[in-house]
């Protein structure tokens, strides 16, 4: 929301020709502009001299913002930091790793998202990630962060950027890096057309499991009693009882998973009843028109054949099992089932 003021190059050998650029420029400025409310854009002196530095004093003695362009190519930048309010990030140069340095400041940035700060993101990603995954966290984070979609993003040019942003931004790519899955980074992901908070305390939602939703709510058109074991995150609950017409119990041993099904549950407005239980010793009277689950079944020595994302992120309790037993689940809910299911039920 600043009316800016470039000053292109000022930077002469002799001080009185930059004093009437000064006094010229500053006599021309329209009377209702208040300096609080102006930026003054200085392109980074790259001479020795220090033209560049008593303009930048002389503007913010008169009470004027001062943004600094490509402080990196200025040899003695670190002098103009008592009198800056933002930089100006360019990286049409080789340091990137400036953009970095920047986020120790407490100073704001103005950058081009779309070149600067997505080269800077691509550079150091690229190492871990296939490019298309890193522009797919690009948008993502853009979105997040900065509160610019995907198709504002296409347009976007220079963006002033606050401390907080920028920060949130680079520690965001450090847990990247980690290969933290980017669901857990921001809390959220989307499942079934619905929002999820997502924690580590259950495995993040996948999209075949959507399909499994999905099957269920275009085959199962009357009112029916569902019972959905291992319900972690709840998004296979929770998509259901979204659904009309369907009576939703979800069960799972795990009570941290359990608080945050119900947490999502309350997030999209939907009753359901929660079970703190382990299904290997459940037993209920209770009888279910179809009963649905995703349950362990990955044995314990293949875990040298997972990413690490998965690995070393989400909770063992819902994806493995021992290496002699890896039915263990489907026989109890089988058994489960032969109690609870009505007749012609499903699982």
């Amino acid at each position: 929301n600043y009316q800016t003021l470039n000053l292109v190059d000022i930077s002469c050998s002799k001080q009185s020709f930059i004093n009437f650029q000064l006094e010229t420029l500053m006599s021309g400025l329209p009377a209702y502009l208040n300096p609080e409310n102006v930026v003054v854009e200085l392109i980074a002196d790259r001479s020795d001299n220090n033209n560049q530095l008593n303009i930048c004093k002389h503007f913010k003695n008169m009470g004027y913002k001062i943004a600094l362009e490509d402080p990196s190519l200025e040899p003695n930048w670190n002098e103009y930091l008592p009198f800056i309010d933002m930089i100006k990030v360019n990286t049409n140069y080789e340091n990137l790793d400036f953009l970095s340095k920047v986020t120790n400041l407490d100073l704001d940035v103005k950058l081009n998202i779309k070149k600067d700060l997505k080269i800077d993101f691509i550079t150091k990603l690229s190492v871990t990630y296939q490019k298309e995954e890193v522009l797919s966290f690009f948008k993502i984070l853009c979105e997040e962060y900065f509160n610019i979609t995907p198709t504002k993003l296409l347009l976007v040019g220079e963006e002033l950027i606050n401390k907080e942003q920028l920060d949130m931004f680079s520690k965001v790519i450090i847990r990247l890096l980690n290969e933290e899955p980017i669901q857990y980074i921001l809390n959220t992901t989307s499942f079934y057309g619905l929002d999820f908070i997502c924690t580590p305390s259950a495995l993040i939602p996948r999209p075949e499991t959507e399909e499994l939703v999905d099957w269920i709510i275009k085959s199962e058109t009357n009112e029916i009693t569902i019972l959905d074991i291992g319900t972690g995150t709840g998004c296979i609950s929770v998509s259901l009882a979204n659904h009309n017409g369907f009576v939703l119990d979800a069960l799972d041993i795990s009570s941290s998973a359990l608080e945050l099904a119900k947490q999502n549950a309350k997030k999209n407005k939907v009753n359901i009843n929660f079970i703190e239980a382990d299904i290997l010793e459940y037993k209920s009277d209770k009888k279910y028109d179809l009963i649905v689950s995703n349950p362990p079944y990955v044995r314990n020595l293949e875990k040298k054949k997972m990413q690490n994302n998965v690995l070393h992120f989400e909770p063992e309790l819902a994806l493995f099992v021992e290496d002699d037993d890896p039915l263990v689940f489907y026989r109890a809910i089988l058994k489960f089932a032969h109690n609870n299911l009505i007749d012609k039920g499903k699982i």
